[in-house]
């Protein structure tokens, strides 16, 4: 979990070429598909890492997603957990999109979301993150499946939110297209 938290957390921040996620311009989400789910709520982790996962209530419908490593640096996403045809999605979008440079530099970064799947949130929470390794094999093969962009050995979807869905859900038992679950744990005290 530790490696999946930082190269999480590292390539969500802006869009940089990154192969561990998928980032889109548009959310997965609309209003109606919107779920807020108290159980959610509170810090998680898994026992192999001292990292921590904590969702906190941003409004009625979206979460503050915080990463945290053992050193206390924290990155911060707004969460929102959608359901679409009996499943259970995260939609990722930095809080707050940030770099170790001027503000100049800082203007050529694009924030962009990004989807996990949520297989259950209790008694562990269980999430996978969408797999661009796959993504790339598939849209060799299929060009035009969803639409999206190539920049230099990336992908960055530009399909519309419902085409988003449909793809996504089309491929929810796919072999490869959602990574392993990572099994996290909430932490006592942590709701």
């Amino acid at each position: 979990m530790k490696n999946f938290i930082k190269l999480f957390s590292l390539s969500l921040l802006v869009f940089l070429p990154s192969c561990f996620i998928v980032p889109s311009l548009h959310p997965l989400y609309s209003d109606k598909d919107l779920i807020f789910e108290p159980a959610l709520l509170g810090v998680w982790t898994s026992d192999d890492s001292k990292d921590t996962l904590s969702f906190t209530m941003q409004s009625e419908k979206s979460y503050i997603f915080a990463l945290a490593d053992e050193k206390g640096e924290k990155t911060e996403f707004v969460a929102h957990l959608l359901k679409i045809q009996n499943t259970m999605f995260l939609d990722l979008y930095p809080a707050e999109a940030s770099c170790h440079q001027n503000d100049f530099y800082s203007e050529y970064f694009i924030p962009v979301h990004s989807f996990m799947l949520v297989s259950q949130i209790e008694p562990a929470l269980q999430l996978s993150s969408f797999e661009m390794d796959w993504l790339k094999k598939f849209i060799e093969k299929n060009p035009k499946a969803i639409r999206h962009e190539k920049i230099k050995d990336n992908i960055l979807l530009t399909a519309s939110t419902p085409e988003l869905q449909k793809f996504l859900l089309a491929h929810v038992k796919t072999e490869g297209a959602f990574g392993s679950a990572s099994n996290l744990t909430r932490q006592t005290g942590g709701q």
